[in-house]
């Protein structure tokens, strides 16, 4: 006998009726939706009256020929069954199955983020290198012959690797991680909106709504579905949001303001200034290197390398928009604390709660819009150019 077909039983009402009804799916079937009780059973025969889809196929059953033929199939599946008790799971929430899946975008942007952030690192430390290895070779050649071969080699091998890193750089990688970005983003949007019972969200067929956002937004990155392809949500439990003042709390004051917005734009500083100052640095090495070339002129090359690698950390700097950031990491702060702590309008009007979390939120989704504009314009001016 061969082994016995796990099989889920997705149960819910139909509408307008009592009661529930069964719906049989093998177990390499697809996700069931968030507000579908899932039931897990070995497989059991099916009372009359139940609706159920093949385990093959994944067919529903609809008309009594078919659900007859159907039963027919899985009776003679039953030949090496025993009886199991039933193990059902609880509900999966509306908003809990949205959390999720913006844990998911939320890595899946990160993962795409990685190879363009990491590849203008590389490319900035491979020009200094090739630089600084072309002139060790033209300088040794009367040391040793070998030696200069060698370092030529090893320069022309670093420009070759720069020119291949930037043929894999191209404007769709960081469209795909901004485009996931974009709908993480917005997934966090509306469970936000959701829990502070804010927006559409106020009414009794908020779940509803919540997950027919979700699916929308999903829909329209589905080309980039196959990048969340063993992603897994972390384990973590939704914001303590449940009206507006909580949402002032936890998510403008502790997320955006506390742990976002406010240290990103001192590190977006910090970082700014650390390398303008290795850019500086570098031009004044630059400078001393070119005046003591005119007592030994062997030391003027070395004022050149010095230049380029100047030059590539004036490209990172530009790369990474760390200017840019600060000043939007900056402003999105300010206005964030203004209505945290004033709740009234740009114009100083009372505003009321639902307009208020509507506020924030398009505060913080015009700077996420922002942010990506730069990425997608810069970059295909990199490419391009």
């Amino acid at each position: 006998m061969g082994k016995n077909p796990q099989m889920r039983i997705h149960q819910r009402s139909p509408s307008g009726e009592g009661g529930c009804q069964n719906v049989i799916v093998a177990d390499d079937g697809g996700a069931p939706a968030a507000s579908s009780i899932h039931v897990s059973m070995l497989l059991a025969s099916v009372p009359p009256g139940r609706s159920w889809r093949h385990p093959g196929s994944g067919t529903a059953s609809t008309t009594s020929d078919e659900r007859r033929s159907e039963r027919r199939f899985l009776l003679n599946r039953r030949l090496d069954v025993r009886p199991y008790d039933l193990v059902t799971a609880p509900v999966i929430p509306a908003a809990e199955w949205a959390w999720r899946r913006q844990s998911i975008w939320s890595q899946t942007a990160g993962k795409l983020k990685a190879g363009p952030h990491r590849l203008w690192g590389i490319r900035m430390g491979l020009t200094a290198a090739a630089a600084a290895l072309a002139l060790a070779g033209s300088q040794v050649k009367t040391v040793g012959l070998p030696a200069s071969i060698a370092l030529a080699v090893a320069a022309a091998l670093s420009m070759a690797a720069v020119a291949l890193l930037r043929g894999r750089q191209n404007v769709e990688q960081v469209r795909r991680w901004t485009r996931a970005r974009s709908v993480s983003e917005a997934i966090k949007t509306e469970v936000f909106l959701f829990l502070s019972q804010s927006g559409s969200y106020d009414g009794p067929d908020r779940e509803r709504r919540l997950e027919a956002e979700v699916q929308r937004l999903e829909h329209e990155v589905g080309d980039l579905q196959r990048y969340t392809d063993g992603v897994r949500a972390k384990d973590r439990s939704l914001p303590a949001v449940h009206d507006v003042a909580s949402y002032l709390d936890v998510r403008v004051r502790q997320s955006q303001l506390e742990g976002y917005y406010e240290p990103k734009a001192r590190l977006m500083r910090q970082r700014l200034r650390a390398l303008k100052a290795v850019e500086v640095t570098l031009a004044l090495v630059a400078a001393a290197l070119a005046a003591v070339a005119a007592i030994w002129p062997s030391v003027g090359a070395w004022a050149a390398a010095v230049t380029t690698a100047g030059g590539a950390v004036a490209a990172y700097v530009a790369s990474e928009r760390y200017e840019f950031l600060w000043i939007e990491y900056s402003r999105t702060a300010s206005e964030l604390r203004r209505l945290h702590d004033r709740r009234t309008a740009a114009d100083g009007r009372p505003i009321s709660g639902s307009e208020l979390v509507a506020e924030c939120e398009q505060v913080i989704s015009v700077q996420n819009q922002a942010w990506m504009a730069k990425w997608g314009e810069e970059e295909n001016a990199a490419v391009v150019g």
